[in-house]
């Protein structure tokens, strides 16, 4: 059975360091909850203009206080919202974790310090290379290569990331894959990066740190992306994009705000 835990705003206050502390200093919370469902005990956040609650304490960017409630002031009320989950409630360990069902091609995938891999991913098989032969029939590339994902990355359920085919396809350090992407072989994805659900990535692919490919996106093979770019939701990518850039449409295009 789980033990019973009590956070007082002392210990908040110490672990976060506010910008500012508004209400009582009496608080103490026992669970975390969404704001609208929060009740007496309970710790939530809010993003932008504070809304109603009954959380004890809220972690937020303004507003004022009900009685017997405290707001702690912060610019990223989420980011910090998300860090005493886990320091408090739900710590989590450093070890790598892959779900039974996934399936590795372990002499072909090297996986780094910290890597999440979800029920399902199938990682490090042969990918989809052919080539036309004289008869009009299609011969397989022989895959040789490998797939080489780095330290603090995340990939989703039933994600699909191919071995390459001479060189490798490479997952670079705190990318995050969602669940029912595919990533080509010889893809190179930077660091930082957010492949979000549905989205599909051809076959030699570079996509560059700090870049954002929203869902449903498609990118053609052999194309650059450049770092800290922005792939709009279900954009179909045919050419390079410059760095930090904004990309929608069909064919993707870009977007001046």
């Amino acid at each position: 059975m789980r033990r019973k835990i009590i956070i007082e705003v002392k210990e908040l206050i110490e672990f976060i360091n506010p910008k500012e502390v508004l209400g009582s200093l009496d608080m103490f919370v026992q669970r975390v909850d969404p704001i609208d469902l929060a009740k007496s005990e309970s710790l939530t956040f809010c993003v932008g203009e504070l809304r109603d609650s009954d959380a004890s304490i809220i972690i937020c960017s303004n507003g004022a206080p009900k009685p017997n409630q405290t707001l702690l002031l912060v610019d990223n009320p989420r980011l910090w919202f998300i860090r005493c989950m886990k320091h408090f409630f739900y710590p989590e360990d450093d070890k790598t974790k892959i779900h039974p069902t996934a399936s590795i091609n372990w002499p072909f995938v090297s996986v780094g310090q910290r890597v999440r891999i979800g029920p399902g991913a199938r990682i490090g098989f042969d990918g989809f290379g052919y080539e036309k032969n004289e008869d009009g029939g299609w011969e397989h590339f022989p895959h040789r290569g490998r797939v080489i994902i780095g330290d603090d990355v995340d990939i989703g359920a039933n994600t699909c990331i191919d071995r390459g085919t001479l060189g490798n396809t490479v997952i670079g350090d705190g990318t995050k894959i969602d669940n029912l992407v595919h990533v080509a072989h010889n893809v190179e994805i930077g660091r930082n990066c957010m492949i979000i659900a549905l989205t599909c990535i051809g076959g030699g692919v570079i996509i560059g740190d700090d870049s954002y490919v929203g869902i449903g996106s498609s990118i053609r093979d052999q194309v650059k992306v450049g770092e800290k770019t922005f792939i709009g939701m279900g954009a179909v990518v045919i050419k390079d994009v410059e760095d930090n850039v904004t990309v929608v449409g069909n064919p993707a295009r870009k977007f001046e705000r």
